[in-house]
């Protein structure tokens, strides 16, 4: 909204929440969930993971086969301790509910990922790089945290544990519940029905 002039009106995504299963015990690996492409940043996921002594899954379509076969597929062969490619997801639910956290590694204006909301909704904090939207979705320290760099991305993923899991699932159900956005939606079309503008 800012880099349309400060006025474009938004509503925030909502989920069906019911419909999320959510674990507070998790498994040890964490999950990086897109498509994979360079700007993606799978890359930075892995290096980090290795850094911090951690597994992590990889989850996504390939979207950009030479990223893929010449940066990520090698990564997995040179670190198979710490990395797999596990494919496609259809729905991420489950993958969510079991992993320890969400990475989200951007590297472009990422409005406002909507995984992470599903990570939330799973119980399942969230170590991103603060991209775009998504430093409106992440309460550091409370949810997940926000990274600038692998580095960072590797400290946070060693200090996950200090994030409580019941936290990131209340999260979810105070601030995106489809009926709240169902009801912002509503308020902003009463505003354009009734004349007001921005």
């Amino acid at each position: 909204a800012r880099l349309c002039g400060g006025t474009t009106k938004y509503v925030y995504y909502g989920l069906d929440l019911e419909s999320y299963r959510y674990d507070f015990e998790k498994e040890e690996h964490f999950i990086h969930i897109s498509k994979i492409a360079r700007y993606k940043g799978q890359h930075l996921a892995i290096l980090a993971a290795v850094r911090s002594g951690s597994r992590l899954a990889v989850a996504g379509n390939v979207e950009d086969k030479a990223y893929y076969y010449g940066v990520i597929r090698p990564l997995t062969f040179l670190f198979p301790k710490y990395v797999s490619y596990i494919g496609e997801l259809h729905g991420t639910n489950d993958a969510l509910r079991r992993a320890r956290a969400l990475i989200q590694t951007p590297r472009w204006f990422d409005a406002f990922p909507l995984v992470i909301l599903e990570s939330f909704a799973s119980g399942t904090p969230v170590i991103a790089l603060g991209e775009g939207g998504i430093p409106e979705q992440i309460d550091p320290g409370i949810n997940g945290y926000l990274c600038k760099n692998a580095g960072d991305l590797a400290a946070a993923m060693a200090d996950i544990g200090r994030i409580d899991r019941r936290i990131c699932r209340q999260y979810a159900e105070e601030r995106y519940r489809a009926e709240r956005m169902a009801a912002d939606y509503v308020a902003l079309y009463h505003q354009v029905r009734y004349g007001d503008g921005w």
